[in-house]
Formats: structure tokens, C-alpha cells, sequence
């Protein structure tokens, strides 16, 4: 039997990924309603949403299996890509570039499951641990009540809400480090898994209003919170920055409201986006696009460097050396004209595709040469 594809939530994983490279880059020169629904404030409890909505209950008859095989699949890789960025980066900073550190078996093997960004050029990596957090404490939950399904989905989401909220009030009084810090990360994850669980159990059946009045309540409460604050309210969960704006329950309330403006935008749009084989494979290799969109803005970046030195200094001129050195997200825009940036959204998003193609040619071959030994 043919497996039925959710091309909603491909699509979902799509933009999630894109708003997340395009806040690494000043936001890719465009934006898409970032005025009403900022990215900082949803884009990485999107991710815990969709990962979520494909969590099958069949992981509590096997907990121990389950886990393992969540850590081969996230932290394994993590770990690996890690360690090849740490390399790439002390052959830099031996060539006059400053940003990242020296590889320590702390940057190695426990930084990226606790603060992350210790060799720059991968920074986005530090999420793929909490996620991994909220999975496991999810699974050693369910499982005590999973003979009870009427109430596991809500019990679990009540406990879960509570998590939340505490760790957004751990955000509130400084908890920006080491184990604290992943206690803010992954607990301000963990409501949005859960929630997706529900919604696909529960919910998704009668998700049925129309799109005028989903949408007019979805701008009406979030003009509420707007003109409440003065601004639109968004945060920084890399750092546990910005959780002072509102009360501990407005991360996850303005978090809610961006999932569910764009899982309804998704679902207008799919019919047209799913044909298109390049936002499919996007949406596939979301984890590619993570770990190495931030080393093709370098590679970018260094285009332009190799064209303004050959050039005698000519063409773009205006090329900042020092930034190009010293900060690893630096975007340069020809003319000051910020459109430009564009061309970091799209590297951002195309580039790793090409590490995808280049491991399974790599398999392949490997899988050939061990069939003709044999």
C-alpha cells in the first residue's frame, strides 16, 4: 500500500525552514507578513509542531528502541557535522578569521548539547538537542498512560502547558546558560509537540471554519496583542532573550497564533507549491538546510571576497574585509540596497541540497563496491 503524503505539513516544514534562514540573514531582503506574525516569535516551535503531528503512539510499546533511534537520527549527525565544522574552523582562524573557538572535547561532545554555537559556521545545530529533550519526555509520559487514550493526549498537554510556562518564567529571570538554558529551550519546545499530538488526534477533524473568519480571528487576537504591547512580540530561544516582553504566557499564546495563521495558509497554498520539486526537497532536508545554510552565507560571502580582490578593489568596492573576518552572518548588500539579500535566502536554502545529493552519491558508491566484494 502506497504511503499517504502530508504534503500540508511539507509544505509547513518548508516555510518553517525558510523563515529561520532568512532571520539569519536579516531576513532575505523580503518579508511575508513578519510586520503581524514575526518569525522569532513561532518559527522554532513550528518545527516541534510538525515534528510532533508524526509522533505515533506505537513508540511507547518499544521507549528504549524509540529513543535510540531518535538519537542515531538527530544527535548522531549533530555530532559528525560538528566535529567537520570544528576542523574547517581552526583551518580559518589560522587564516586570519575570528569568530568561532578551538576544538576542545567540551566544543566537541558536550557544548552542542548544551549552549551550541561554539564553531560558528553550524551555530543553528544547538536546537536539534531540546528537540531530542522534548521527544524523549514526551514518550516517558505517554507511556504510563497510554492504555488510557481518551485522557493521555490531554493529560500530557496539561503538563506540558506547565513546562512551558515555567520555562518561560526561567527566561524571565536569567536562565541564558548551560543546563538552565536547555531547560528554557526544550520547555518552551515541548507545549508545541504536544499540541500538534492533540490537534492531529483530536482536533485536525474539525478544523473545518472558513478561511474569512479563521483568518479574522487570528488578526483580531493578534491585534489585541499588539496594540497591548505596543509592538509585535517576538523572542530569542537561542539565548532564552526577550522573555520579559508580556507574562509567561505570552510566548506560547503569540507562538500559537503563527502556527495557526500559516498550517491554514499551507493548506490554501499546497495545491500549488506541492508540484514543485524544489520545495519538496527543501521541505525533506530540513536538517541539511539547518546545519549548513550559515556556511553557504560564508561561502557566498567569500565569492564576493575572491571578485573584490581580483578586480584590484573595483567591483564591490564597498565589501566589508573586517566583517567578512569577524562576523559570521555578515550580509553584504551591493549599493546598500537590502534586496540583495535575497541571494543569502536563496544560497541559504539551495547550497545544502547539494551536501544531500553529494552523501547519497557517496553512498551509492559505497553500496556498490561492498556489492561487488561480496
Amino acid at each position: 500500500m502506497e504511503k499517504k503524503i502530508n504534503y500540508q505539513f511539507k509544505i509547513l516544514y518548508f516555510f518553517g525552514i525558510l523563515f529561520i534562514v532568512a532571520c539569519h540573514c536579516s531576513y532575505g531582503g523580503i518579508s511575508l507578513g513578519y510586520e503581524w506574525f514575526y518569525p522569532g516569535a513561532f518559527h522554532l516551535a513550528l518545527f516541534a509542531f510538525g515534528s510532533g503531528y508524526f509522533y505515533k503512539t506505537s513508540s511507547e510499546d518499544h521507549i528504549l528502541a524509540y529513543i535510540w533511534k531518535k538519537f542515531k537520527h538527530l544527535m548522531v549527525p549533530v555530532l559528525l557535522w560538528n566535529a567537520a565544522y570544528g576542523v574547517i574552523l581552526q583551518v580559518l582562524r589560522h587564516n586570519k578569521f575570528m569568530f568561532g573557538e578551538d576544538i576542545t572535547l567540551y566544543n566537541l561532545f558536550i557544548a552542542p548539547l548544551i549552549n551550541g554555537h561554539r564553531f560558528a559556521l553550524d551555530f543553528p545545530i544547538w536546537y536539534v538537542f531540546p528537540l531530542f529533550v522534548v521527544q524523549t519526555v514526551t514518550v516517558l509520559l505517554r507511556k504510563p498512560l497510554s492504555k488510557h487514550e481518551k485522557v493521555n493526549d490531554w493529560v500530557v498537554l496539561a503538563i506540558s502547558l506547565i513546562i512551558g510556562f515555567a520555562a518561560a518564567y526561567a527566561g524571565r529571570i536569567g536562565w541564558n546558560r548551560n543546563l538552565r538554558l536547555l531547560f528554557v529551550r526544550a520547555g518552551y519546545l515541548f507545549p508545541f509537540y504536544q499540541l500538534a499530538i492533540v490537534y492531529k488526534n483530536k482536533w485536525e477533524k474539525h478544523d473545518k471554519l472558513n478561511n474569512l473568519a479563521y483568518f479574522g480571528i487570528i488578526f483580531a487576537l493578534q491585534l489585541l496583542i499588539i496594540a497591548k504591547y505596543k509592538t509585535t512580540i517576538y523572542y530569542t530561544l537561542a539565548w532564552a532573550i526577550g522573555f520579559d516582553k508580556g507574562t509567561i504566557f505570552t510566548p506560547t499564546i503569540v507562538a500559537v497564533l503563527g502556527i495557526a495563521f500559516w498550517l491554514r495558509v499551507c493548506r490554501i497554498i499546497t495545491p500549488i507549491l506541492q508540484k514543485s520539486r524544489l520545495v519538496m526537497m527543501i521541505a525533506d532536508h530540513t536538517d541539511a538546510v539547518m546545519t549548513h545554510h550559515i556556511f553557504s552565507f560564508f561561502l557566498l560571502n567569500t565569492a564576493y571576497a575572491l571578485i573584490n580582490k581580483l578586480s584590484g578593489g573595483t567591483l564591490l568596492s564597498a565589501f566589508d574585509w573586517t566583517k567578512y573576518r569577524t562576523d559570521v552572518q555578515y550580509t553584504f548588500c551591493p549599493d546598500g540596497l537590502v534586496q540583495f539579500r535575497i541571494i543569502y535566502l536563496i544560497v541559504g536554502l539551495t547550497l545544502p541540497l547539494l551536501v544531500v545529493i553529494l552523501q547519497k552519491k557517496i553512498k551509492e558508491k559505497v553500496k556498490e563496491k561492498i556489492k561487488w566484494k561480496k
